[in-house]
């Protein structure tokens, strides 16, 4: 008697586990379509694809600091701050940094020649 009581309880176990997992496989088919047209609907949409934070400044603006460090650390080309011709062998010993807000924001325009070698650089206060 306990061998059919094992062999039935086996069977029945056997068929729960069937019922369960066709079942489980289908609710979770259910939520996969669901999950794939919310995907293709995301991707279908024409927004943004990549977004910056606002707060970032733009590649050709300048904080009157750097200006300043990059004339402290030596030039590489003439720059114009202001209007003010600033040649690349002026020594920082010598020059007056009193001309340059360093708190101020300065928009920058760079002068190429033919070879497209930045020849001058020019820092307008905004």
């Amino acid at each position: 008697m306990e061998e059919n009581l094992s062999k039935t309880l086996s069977a029945f176990s056997i068929v729960f586990f069937i019922i369960l997992a066709i079942s489980l496989f289908f609710m979770l088919y259910d939520k996969n379509i669901e999950t794939m047209n919310i995907v293709n609907v995301n991707l279908s949409n024409r927004g943004a694809v990549y977004q910056t934070k606002s707060n970032q400044m733009a590649a050709d603006i300048v904080s009157g600091a750097v200006i300043t460090g990059s004339i402290k650390n030596g030039l590489e080309t003439d720059i114009l701050v202001d209007g003010m011709s600033v040649n690349k062998s002026t020594s920082p010993d010598i020059f007056d940094f009193s001309v340059i807000d360093n708190d101020a924001m300065y928009s920058s325009e760079y002068i190429f020649n033919k070879l497209g070698e930045i020849t001058l650089v020019k820092y307008l206060k905004r």
